[in-house]
C-alpha cells in the first residue's frame, strides 16, 4: 500500500473516529486543546475552540469556566461576569469554583462587596469548599483592608475545610506575627503536612523556626525566657486552665533541663525542647482536657522513634547549615522515616481537625 493511500485511510480512520464521539466527547477535546492555548497565552485563540465546545455542548461547565478565565485575562471582566452570572443562575451543576471565580472577578473590577457577596453565597450552598473562605479572606486582607475579618473567613474555612491547605498558610502567617503565636505555630505546622514540597511550605518552615527562636529567648545560662502568650494572660485567673497557658507551662520542664545542658539554642536545642513538650503534655493529661490532632501525631512519632527525624524535617527550612550536618550523620534514619512518613500522613479530616474555636 502507497504512502497516498495510507494517508487517505489515516484520515477516514481519524474523521470516523471523530463522527463517533457524542457532542460532550466532542466538547471535552475542545476544551483541553484550549486548555493549552491558555497556557500558550493564546487567549483569544482558545475563546474560539471553546466557543466551538459550547456549541456542541451547552451544559459544558468546564467550557463556560474557562472561556471566563480568558475574558479575565484578557481583562474583559463585564463580559466574563455576564457569561459566569448566566451559568450560575441557569446550570444547577454549577459549582463551588464557579463562585469562586465570578467572586475574583468581581474583586478584579474593584467590585469587593459584590465579590464579597458571591463567596458568602457559595459558601451557603458549598460549606465544604476551602477555596471559598480562603478567597473571601484574601478580599478581606487585601482590597478590604480588614485583617480580622479575613482572619475570621479562613479560620472558618479550616474548620469546615480541615484539608485544604491555602487556608492554615495566611492564618499561621498572621498568628505568627501577633501575640497569638501557638495558633501560627500549629496552624503552620498542620500545613506543612498537608502542602511538603512547594515554595509557600519553605516559606513557612522558615517562618515556624523563626517562631520558635522569637518565643524562646536565652538571656543567660540561667535564664530563658518564653514568649508563646499574651503577657496578659497569667494575670487572669480564669485563663488558669486555658489551653496556650497549658501549652506555655508544658514547655517549662523541658526549658529548665535545657539550661542545665546547653546555652545555644540551636536546631537539636529545639529538637530536644518538642520532644520535652509533647512528653510533659501527656504525662500531665493535657491530651485529654485539649484533644489536639498535631500533638497526637507528634506523641505517635516518638511511639516509632521518629520524632527527631520528623521535628528536623519541620524546621530544616530556617537552619540548613545546622540540618545538613545533621542529615549526614542519620541519613539511613531520616530516611527510614521519610519511607513512613509517606504511608502515615497526619490524620487531618472532618473527624480530626484543630482549629482555634475548638477550646472555648
Amino acid at each position: 500500500m502507497n504512502k497516498v493511500c495510507l494517508t487517505i485511510l489515516f484520515f477516514s480512520l481519524s474523521l470516523t473516529s471523530l463522527l463517533a464521539q457524542t457532542p460532550q466527547e466532542n466538547s471535552k477535546d475542545l476544551v483541553n486543546q484550549a486548555v493549552f492555548k491558555i497556557e500558550d497565552k493564546l487567549y483569544a485563540e482558545a475563546i474560539i475552540l471553546l466557543d466551538s465546545a459550547i456549541k456542541e455542548d451547552p451544559e459544558a461547565i468546564d467550557a463556560v469556566y474557562q472561556k471566563t478565565f480568558c475574558l479575565h485575562l484578557l481583562e474583559k471582566n463585564q463580559e466574563a461576569i455576564i457569561l459566569m452570572e448566566k451559568l450560575i443562575a441557569t446550570n444547577k451543576k454549577a459549582d463551588g469554583s464557579c463562585y469562586q471565580l465570578l467572586g475574583n472577578v468581581y474583586d478584579a473590577s474593584h467590585q469587593s462587596d459584590k465579590a464579597i457577596e458571591v463567596y458568602n453565597k457559595g459558601i451557603s450552598i458549598f460549606p465544604k469548599d476551602g477555596s471559598l473562605y480562603l478567597e473571601k479572606g484574601v478580599v478581606y486582607a487585601g482590597s478590604l483592608n480588614k485583617v480580622d475579618q479575613a482572619v475570621e473567613a479562613w479560620e472558618k474555612g479550616v474548620e469546615n475545610a480541615p484539608t485544604y491547605a491555602s487556608n492554615y498558610y495566611y492564618l499561621s502567617k498572621v498568628y505568627c506575627n501577633t501575640n497569638k503565636k501557638v495558633w501560627g505555630l500549629l496552624y503552620g505546622e498542620i500545613f506543612l503536612n498537608l502542602e511538603r514540597r512547594t515554595v509557600r511550605s519553605a516559606e513557612i518552615g522558615k517562618l515556624i523556626y523563626d517562631t520558635y527562636r522569637k518565643c524562646i529567648s536565652v538571656l543567660s545560662s540561667k535564664k530563658v525566657e518564653l514568649h508563646f502568650i499574651p503577657e496578659t494572660i497569667s494575670k487572669d485567673k480564669h485563663a488558669q486552665e486555658s489551653f496556650i497557658l497549658s501549652f506555655h507551662q508544658s514547655w517549662l520542664p523541658g526549658v529548665k533541663k535545657f539550661m542545665k545542658s546547653k546555652s545555644n539554642l540551636d536546631m537539636a536545642a529545639l529538637v530536644q525542647l518538642r520532644k520535652e513538650f509533647i512528653k510533659t503534655w501527656f504525662k500531665n493529661g493535657k491530651n485529654k482536657l485539649y484533644p489536639n490532632a498535631v500533638f497526637d501525631y507528634q506523641n505517635s512519632l516518638l511511639d516509632s522513634n521518629y520524632f527527631d527525624s520528623y521535628s528536623y524535617w519541620v524546621l530544616f527550612r530556617g537552619k540548613e547549615d545546622e540540618f545538613s550536618p545533621w542529615l549526614k550523620n542519620n541519613k539511613e534514619q531520616f530516611s527510614e522515616f521519610a519511607a513512613w512518613f509517606v504511608q502515615h500522613p497526619m490524620p487531618i479530616s472532618e473527624e480530626n481537625r484543630v482549629w482555634k474555636g475548638m477550646y472555648k
